[in-house]
C-alpha cells in the first residue's frame, strides 16, 4: 500500500484532443487476445460492445500529480 509520501511522487497523464474510433475486425482481436492479453479479465471478448478501440491523432497531454492541484494551467503542454 502506498505511504503518504510516495502518493506525492504518483504521476497522472492527462490528454485531450478528438478521439477517432477504430472499427477493424482484425485489429481488435489481435489487441485483444495476443498483444495485450492482461485485458481479458476485463472484458468479454472482442465481439463486447463496450471494448472498443480508439486513437487521439491530435491534441494535447501534460503529466500532473497531487502538488499540481489548482495549478494544471500552469503546467507545460505536449502537442502532437
Amino acid at each position: 500500500m502506498p505511504t503518504r509520501s510516495s502518493a506525492a511522487s504518483f504521476q497522472t497523464l492527462r490528454v485531450t484532443g478528438e478521439v477517432e474510433f477504430l472499427d477493424d475486425p482484425v485489429l481488435k482481436p489481435r489487441l485483444l487476445e495476443q498483444d495485450r492479453p492482461f485485458l481479458a479479465p476485463l472484458g468479454k471478448g472482442a465481439e463486447y460492445p463496450l471494448n472498443q478501440i480508439f486513437r487521439i491523432r491530435h491534441g494535447q497531454a501534460f503529466f500532473c500529480g497531487m502538488g499540481d492541484v489548482l495549478k494544471e494551467h500552469e503546467l507545460e503542454r505536449i502537442t502532437f
